[in-house]
């Protein structure tokens, strides 16, 4: 196996670097401790390394489809010469100690149904973990599908942009953060109504703006943020939407979401995520609250509220590989007349199959394939550790 991972890198890496000898540049990428493909070293110590993500959408609410997504890492001076010395006096950096990373990224996909994604973002933890700043921009051309009240499904496209910044502060020495995010989208809308009548435009077209300012609490003591094996992470977020901020809407938005992460034994590892989320005011359709549970698509079941639990099982049966088992459970609702939930007033679950490769160990990061089954169809995805914290 380990023949087989240094030929892959070979032929996978060959000629990205003609400054350095071809063994010296492969012997990057494989792990010293026991000879397994690796790409910490080539992260943690290029200034141009970064982790070349191929992208496999198969998200249904889109189609198939193919990307890219450059993630470039960004070690603190500070904490790569503490690493270095460590390494160099024989100290082996162990799995989950990259806690206070930063991580810019790209992002470019393209999908069977002609929808198109691309843009940028970067997370960054600063001045020891006191301050996390995370930010991004994107251009969009997506196609999907709204389903109304009565089951029906209309298709739109919704093409323009999308940013974010959000900013953190911890409290003292705690695990506590307090802080404030700024989201604005500004699209324009286009219903494809499909009645086909002569005379009659099929399509609906309109350009709209939401505008929103979130207050954010949160717990935070996870042992590491690409694969977390230990600790909690908790979050409460309060988003109000108006007009006064350049909003076409006026409406708020509630979400607490957990993920607790616990190892049951040398090999078995565990997780659990509890998900709540609620609109009130007056949102657009595609900002009402849906069921996500890998299987289900997005924007399936809606409501005025939606509250979802999953859980999953990683077993470490090699230093490299593991597998995992999932499943959840989640129930959109209508808070007062059920105008606004598509068929949902009742549970709907999801689970599947996975399979992961330790692919940066210094890191953390555990890569791999998810086969899910939701109520309606089976999808694969291309996971990085659980999927929820990223």
């Amino acid at each position: 196996m380990r023949k087989l991972a240094a030929g892959v890198a070979s032929l996978c890496l060959a000629g990205m670097t003609p400054s350095a000898s071809s063994a010296d540049f492969i012997e990057q990428f494989l792990d010293k401790k026991d000879g397994y493909l690796d790409a910490s070293n080539w992260l943690l110590n290029n200034a141009y390394g970064f982790l070349p993500v191929p992208v496999v959408i198969s998200e249904p609410a889109i189609g198939y489809g193919l990307g890219f997504a450059p993630v470039f890492f960004h070690e603190a001076e500070k904490d790569k010469q503490a690493r270095l010395e460590r390494e160099a006096t024989g100290e082996e950096r162990q799995e989950g100690d990259f806690l206070t990373p930063r991580v810019s990224l790209g992002a470019f996909i393209a999908t069977e149904n002609g929808t198109k994604i691309g843009g940028g973002g970067h997370y960054g933890s600063y001045a020891d973990d006191k301050y996390r700043y995370m930010g991004g921009l994107f251009l969009v051309d997506i196609n999907t599908t709204f389903y109304d009240p009565t089951d029906q499904a209309w298709k739109f496209n919704i093409k323009g942009g999308f940013m974010l910044h959000q900013f953190l502060y911890r409290l003292a020495d705690t695990k506590w953060f307090v802080g404030a995010n700024h989201t604005l989208m500004s699209n324009d809308l286009k219903f494809n109504l499909g009645l086909g009548i002569p005379g009659l435009d099929d399509n609906i077209q309109d350009r709209f703006t939401t505008s929103g300012l979130g207050v954010i609490a949160k717990y935070d003591n996870v042992d590491n943020l690409f694969g977390p094996t230990l600790g909690l992470d908790a979050q409460a977020e309060y988003k109000w939407y108006n007009k006064s901020i350049g909003s076409d809407f006026n409406y708020s938005k509630f979400r607490f979401r957990s993920f607790y992460y616990k190892p049951l034994n040398e090999t078995l590892y565990a997780g659990v995520r509890l998900d709540y989320r609620r609109a009130d005011g007056s949102p657009p359709f595609w900002e009402l609250p849906y069921i996500e549970l890998p299987g289900i698509p997005a924007l399936r079941y809606q409501g005025d509220s939606a509250a979802m639990g999953e859980g999953y099982l990683r077993w470490q049966f090699h230093s490299r590989y593991s597998l995992v088992a999932f499943g959840g459970v989640g129930r959109a609702f209508a808070n007062g007349d059920a105008a606004s939930v598509n068929q949902s007033q009742k549970a709907r679950f999801a689970g599947g199959l996975g399979f992961r490769y330790n692919l940066a160990r210094k890191l953390g990061i555990h890569s791999g394939i998810d086969v899910a089954r939701g109520p309606e169809e089976t999808v694969v995805y291309i996971k990085m550790g659980t999927g929820w914290q990223l």
